[in-house]
């Protein structure tokens, strides 16, 4: 007699830790403070409909700042930040050259962090010592994009819902005006967009693979299979 055997294996699907990037384009939520003798007043909110661009400037007695807000919530707890952007679309900037006078001074932007709540107020247009990034000298209008810095914004990971940040102006008697979200909500993509911050982020994955079932597997499995070709064997034995 010879005895067949043969063993049973099955699949299960477990999670495993694979990692995969992704980029996200936020827009911002925008408004505007003035800094007048070193008190913040709002000079409108953009948080609600309006057309009105961003102005960061200042001079000896007046200093005005940008606050924009992103949402962080679609960016998972555990991901590793590998890069951060800023695109704005620069309208305006002073002072203006003019043809047969000396090169007029240019501004830039300073970008300062701070953990947001979704709401723009002028109590959170203090500049910060969490510096995320400086634009070269803005001279002209056009579109410019700064690399942030991914430390802090990479602390608010899990922490907090928005990333706030405080636009200042780095040069004295110079300003810049910028779209708002809202400014391009209205005129569109012919003159511009609004603010758009851009991560690219690293986070785990669970994935399937496949494994041995628990089940009829090992001796178990060869006793039961065994124990089946023999009832087959003298099965047909006893109908011959």
């Amino acid at each position: 007699m010879r005895l067949s055997l043969g063993l049973l294996f099955a699949t299960a699907v477990l999670g495993a830790s694979q990692a995969f990037a992704s980029t996200i384009s936020l827009k911002s939520i925008d408004a505007q403070a003035a800094t007048v003798d070193g008190v913040h007043y709002n000079l409108v909110s953009l948080a609600v409909p309006t057309v009105l661009p961003v102005t960061v400037g200042k001079n000896n007695l007046v200093e005005t700042r940008g606050l924009l807000e992103f949402c962080l919530t679609d960016i998972p707890a555990d991901a590793v930040i590998n890069s951060v952007t800023l695109k704005i679309n620069v309208d305006l900037a002073l002072p203006l050259a003019l043809p047969l006078l000396p090169p007029p001074p240019q501004g830039k932007i300073i970008f300062d962090g701070f953990s947001g709540n979704g709401i723009c107020d002028a109590a959170d247009a203090n500049p910060s010592s969490n510096q995320l990034g400086i634009t070269g000298f803005i001279g002209s209008p056009g579109s410019i994009t700064t690399v942030l810095s991914t430390a802090y914004i990479q602390s608010l990971l899990g922490n907090s819902t928005h990333l706030g940040i405080v636009a200042r102006e780095g040069v004295n008697n110079t300003s810049q005006t910028f779209d708002s979200t809202e400014t391009a909500a209205l005129l569109g993509a012919l003159l511009g967009c609004g603010p758009v911050l851009t991560i690219d982020y690293t986070a785990p994955q669970a994935t399937a693979v496949p494994v041995p079932a628990a089940g009829f597997t090992g001796l178990a499995g060869l006793a039961l299979v065994g124990l089946a070709s023999l009832k087959r064997k003298y099965a047909k034995s006893a109908r011959a």
